[in-house]
């Protein structure tokens, strides 16, 4: 090869790699660009990712509050239930030993009733008159107030005067 032609040669190369590394520099000056911009993105998108979870930690949290609060509804409504069953447990015992005291006291007053005719006592029995069935006239379960003894004793003066009601079933 000739020195010419080694020159011409060498020329040729050493603009094709200047061109070449021209091409290159504009090359990756210009992925240069897209790289940054697509960390710029990244950086968007990481930067929104951690905002929403953020938001999601704070759901997360109020939800596991809200989970919480319920709980403890929930347990104190049991407890309300125990209480009511136990208060509905004790008004039951309350109401049988009512209805045995009301099947003794009739007992007891079919056996006072039954003396009374059979030996011709007089005997007065007043619970079956208005003012007993009304609370206006008590002021406790077994003790009527003023207006109910003033009502009551004048009843009974009258039968006792008049000797009309001598017995009352």
């Amino acid at each position: 090869m000739s020195a010419g032609k080694a020159s011409w040669l060498i020329g040729v190369l050493f603009i094709a790699s200047f061109s070449f590394a021209q091409k290159n520099k504009t090359q990756l000056q210009k992925e240069r660009q897209q790289n940054l911009q697509r960390i710029q993105e990244t950086e968007k998108i990481l930067d929104e990712t951690s905002k929403e979870k953020k938001s999601s930690i704070g759901e997360l949290t109020a939800l596991n509050k809200r989970i919480e609060q319920q709980e403890s509804l929930i347990s104190s409504t049991k407890g309300e239930i125990n209480l009511l069953d136990t208060d509905l447990r004790e008004d039951n015992q309350i109401i049988d030993a009512l209805e045995q005291d009301v099947t003794n006291l009739k007992e007891v007053m079919g056996v006072y009733e039954e003396r009374a005719v059979k030996y011709g006592i007089p005997f007065l029995r007043y619970d079956s008159l208005d003012i007993c069935l009304e609370g206006k006239y008590f002021k406790d379960n077994s003790h009527l107030n003023a207006k109910g003894a003033y009502l009551y004793s004048t009843i009974f003066a009258n039968d006792i005067l008049n000797k009309t009601a001598i017995y009352r079933p």
